[in-house]
């Protein structure tokens, strides 16, 4: 091929000097510029061909946005559905909830269920200094870089979790009934979810 075969390369004929011969190759397999003349023709392609990229980059982001406002208008109205029927079936189950306290978890329907489903505890430091302090001089092992107060948990024989009565917090109390300062024990808010068969 040749640099000048606008067959080989139709976009490339007003940057050919004359025959640059791409076949001229070295020892090694690749090919060398031999003069100013070529260089001059090398940066010329390397022009036209970054030119190009940034040229159908700019398409495809075009053609991109345009598909994701299609996109977005196609499913809008299905999305604001799912929110509203959503919504709807949550407050629904609330109610049955009010009405008896022991709904089981996953209520059934012919068309789907409506469930509630309650998130693992976690432990979390409420006065991070406070217990790092108290780890530091009993329980060196429940500090890393970063208090491991999951490991309160791991170590049932060591700790139990018992009610606070001021705030009805459960804190973890050492087997020999110390309390351990500057943590309790979390459960979050129930995640709800309704789901078509």
């Amino acid at each position: 091929m040749t640099a000048h075969d606008p067959e080989e390369n139709p976009w490339d004929e007003d940057l050919c000097l004359g025959p640059v011969d791409l076949n001229r190759m070295t020892v090694d397999g690749t090919w060398r510029i031999e003069d100013e003349a070529e260089a001059n023709w090398a940066l010329r392609k390397l022009d036209r061909a970054q030119r190009e990229i940034q040229r159908v980059n700019e398409n495809a982001r075009r053609e991109i946005e345009r598909i994701t406002v299609s996109k977005n208008a196609a499913v809008k109205s299905a999305t604001d559905d799912v929110g509203f029927f959503t919504a709807a079936l949550i407050d629904y189950r609330h109610r049955l909830e009010q009405a008896d306290p022991d709904l089981p978890k996953t209520y059934r329907l012919p068309s789907g269920v409506i469930t509630r489903r309650k998130p693992p505890t976690r432990i979390e430091v409420t006065d991070e200094k406070t217990f790092i302090d108290w780890a530091e001089g009993n329980d060196p092992s429940l500090l890393k870089r970063t208090p491991l107060v999951s490991r309160l948990t791991d170590q049932k024989d060591r700790y139990q979790f018992e009610v606070y009565s001021p705030t009805g917090d459960l804190i973890p109390v050492t087997d020999n009934g110390e309390i351990v300062p500057g943590v309790r024990q979390v459960r979050d808010q129930d995640v709800y979810g309704a789901k078509p068969t």
